[in-house]
């Protein structure tokens, strides 16, 4: 059975969930009728704003929230706070946002469901938590 996909938009002040998108034939979309965004890097600055599209793991934490690229969780095989990233073809928690892979986490591949893991923000609205 194909998993649901379901992404949220940070559209440069807050978090919206994501209703409709409109794929153009210039590789480009529209998030909810009025974002345009890049596919080829997942963000596009219009209007002095950047916005981010984020997709669902399809997991949930011990609270049974979703857990999206760009949260930030906390699990007891890692110590410290985590930043869930897709990294084809899977989800990983990294110690940072940076690019860098050195910031790669080995303590878990992210690719089942874990009971402890909990969402304590992201790192759009509380990127404090990585420090």
């Amino acid at each position: 059975m194909p998993r649901e996909i379901n992404y949220r938009l940070w559209n440069g002040s807050y978090m919206e969930p994501v209703g409709e998108i409109v794929f153009n034939k210039d590789d480009s979309y529209h998030v909810n009728g009025e974002y345009p965004v890049n596919d080829k890097t997942m963000e596009e600055k219009f209007g002095g704003n950047t916005y981010f599209l984020m997709v669902w793991t399809g997991l949930k934490d011990k609270n049974g929230r979703e857990i999206y690229e760009g949260d930030i969780v906390t699990t007891p095989k890692c110590s410290g706070p985590r930043v869930v990233r897709y990294d084809a073809p899977e989800f990983l928690l990294y110690k940072g946002m940076g690019e860098d892979l050195d910031t790669k986490v080995d303590c878990d591949r992210f690719s089942t469901p874990m009971v402890f893991e909990e969402v304590i923000g992201n790192i759009y609205e509380n990127p404090e938590l990585l420090k």
